[in-house]
């Protein structure tokens, strides 16, 4: 090692007229390697990042046309292999399409009617129940009665002496 006006200098860097060559000097003055590639990495996630939020503004800002083109592509996917599966048997595609079409509109009906069925039932359930009277509790206050589905029983208040409650 040479020192030159208070410099620690490496020999190697130096050239055969003794000064110091720039392209030495920058692989002294790079930050070492574990940081560059934490930079690389950091870079990387964010432009991902920016990538991934653009990509979900913009199917936002084109959900109208998006929607429709990704539910149609998700029934194609799962009507394919019944298609397919008609298509052996001798019917034409366009023919199995449109039966798995309309199987699956069945399907979609007959569930609509079975979830309507059930409201209507509980509804009609609830709205036939015997009204009860409130009752009293043993502090004369009036409690609700209980309804015809409550399984929990209704408390009772214990009344305290006025010594021992708070204020």
């Amino acid at each position: 090692m040479l020192q030159s006006d208070g410099l620690v200098i490496v020999a190697s860097m130096r050239d055969s007229r003794g000064t110091i060559d720039p392209r030495e000097l920058g692989r002294m003055f790079s930050p070492p390697r574990w940081l560059h590639d934490l930079g690389v990495a950091a870079w990387l996630v964010l432009g991902v990042g920016l990538v991934l939020f653009g990509v979900i503004w913009l199917l936002g800002e084109t959900e109208t046309i998006v929607l429709p083109v990704v539910t149609g592509t998700i029934v194609a996917a799962v009507a394919g292999p019944a298609v397919s599966t008609l298509a052996l048997r001798g019917v034409p595609r366009a023919a199995g399409a449109a039966l798995v079409l309309l199987g699956l509109l069945a399907l979609a009906i007959v569930v609509l009617l079975l979830v309507l069925h059930g409201i209507v039932a509980r509804a009609t359930r609830s709205s036939r129940s015997p009204r009860r009277r409130p009752t009293r509790s043993a502090a004369g206050r009036t409690m609700p009665a209980p309804t015809a589905g409550s399984r929990q029983p209704t408390r009772r208040r214990t009344t305290f002496p006025r010594s021992a409650r708070r204020c």
